[in-house]
């Protein structure tokens, strides 16, 4: 049954050696940083909260959160998911059995019908 859900779905056991997919996922920790401090000078804005050192103290702490954030991002890759690109190797063996179990399937079956002729 796993062998099944290796081979049909996709996930960090069917990743390729260079995490590419996974890897596009460091772009949007960026994205969301950007959003987060575009909501927090709005948040100062309409609390009339102009001064610089304020307004960079408050950014700060979002830059300083989202470091702790993709450094935690890339741990998970490291130590989770590239070390499960295994499964990769399982999945082709079990296409392969697959694809063997079906030719072996076919031949019996045509083995079958002509010693009925």
């Amino acid at each position: 049954m796993i062998g099944h859900l290796l081979v049909k779905y996709e996930s960090e056991w069917y990743a390729d050696e260079a995490l590419s997919k996974w890897n596009e996922i460091d772009d949007l920790f960026e994205e969301e940083k950007q959003q987060q401090k575009a909501l927090i000078e709005a948040g100062l804005d309409e609390l009339g909260i102009t001064e610089p050192y304020l307004r960079d103290f408050a950014l700060d702490v979002v830059d300083e959160a989202h470091k702790h954030v993709k450094s935690n991002w890339q741990l998970e890759k490291a130590q989770r998911i590239k070390p499960s690109l295994w499964w990769k190797q399982v999945a082709q063996v079990q296409a392969q059995n697959q694809t063997t179990s079906t030719e072996q399937s076919d031949a019996n079956a045509n083995c079958s019908s002509s010693n009925l002729i």
